[in-house]
């Protein structure tokens, strides 16, 4: 009777085969969550400026003065309008650290008037979640 397998060598050629894969498929996984982990933070960011911006607005527009309002910067003049202010004002929702659900984020936003003349805004954004901060995820 002819018994015929599998030879140890195709074997060992199998198993090398699918370590590789595998091992190729990982890193690929790694790099795809890292990679929407700094899209959140982005994304965070441009919420936290759009924040600033409503709050702002709301501020400038409106005849009382609660505790979060700030003042439309004067000429060279910087604002810091931080989380907590904005939160305080149900313009954003507390910000959670995209690696970490746990934990939160901190953070603020400066604003400078940058014209002498018409009020033009400059809006500098300072994120902080866990190991992303300003300028982590640009090189990726």
């Amino acid at each position: 009777m002819n018994k015929r397998g599998f030879t140890i060598v195709e074997l060992l050629a199998v198993i090398i085969i699918i370590g590789v894969l595998s091992t190729v498929a990982v890193f690929s996984y790694n790099g795809i969550i890292e990679k929407s982990r700094c899209d959140a933070f982005k994304d965070n960011e441009k919420s936290l400026k759009a924040a600033a911006e409503d709050l702002l607005t709301h501020c400038a527009s409106t005849f009382t003065n609660p505790d979060y309002c700030v003042n439309v910067p004067s000429f060279e003049e910087t604002v810091r309008i931080t989380i907590d202010d904005l939160v305080a004002g149900n313009f954003i929702n507390k910000i959670v650290d995209p690696s970490n659900v746990s934990n939160y984020c901190d953070g603020y936003v400066d604003v400078t008037n940058v014209s002498s003349g018409k009020t033009t805004l400059e809006y500098k954004v300072y994120l902080k979640c866990g190991h992303y901060e300003p300028g982590v995820c640009d090189e990726k």
